[in-house]
């Protein structure tokens, strides 16, 4: 994996039909109406599929390498923003989308107590920054 230390990203997260596909589509929006180069991508999309032999958690490690692929591929056309949206059971989740292993994964996550740091702004869930990848 290439080093991504100038790229950024927020990670919205909360319940099906919460509101964040829509949250990260006001963000794309403002990114794009500040002539900025962003990647917007739905989590639950990229771990969506039946392996076949009814085991439900298949997807989870699917979408895990789904990510890194797509954000890496985004990030090599010079897209250094991104905004994820996706259905998160625990802050375990989040942090192991986030990851701790910058080898291994696209985004490392920094918690916050008071929402989210630079240009980012949210009110609903649990918000987290992330710091650069």
């Amino acid at each position: 994996m290439s080093d991504r230390s100038d790229a950024a990203a927020v990670v919205i997260t909360g319940a099906y039909g919460a509101g964040k596909t829509s949250l990260v589509e006001e963000i794309a929006d403002i990114l794009e109406g500040r002539g900025l180069r962003y990647g917007a991508i739905d989590l639950d999309w990229l771990g969506w599929f039946d392996p076949g032999y009814g085991d439900h958690d298949a997807g989870r490690p699917v979408m895990l390498r789904n990510v890194d692929a797509v954000v890496g591929n985004y990030y090599d056309t010079g897209v250094r923003l991104f905004a994820l949206a996706g259905a998160m059971s625990s802050s375990d989740e989040v942090d192991e989308l986030t990851g701790t292993k910058a080898s291994r994964r696209a985004l490392r996550s920094r918690r916050t107590s008071t929402g989210f740091d630079g240009p980012w702004a949210a009110t609903a869930g649990s918000p987290r920054t992330l710091s650069p990848i």
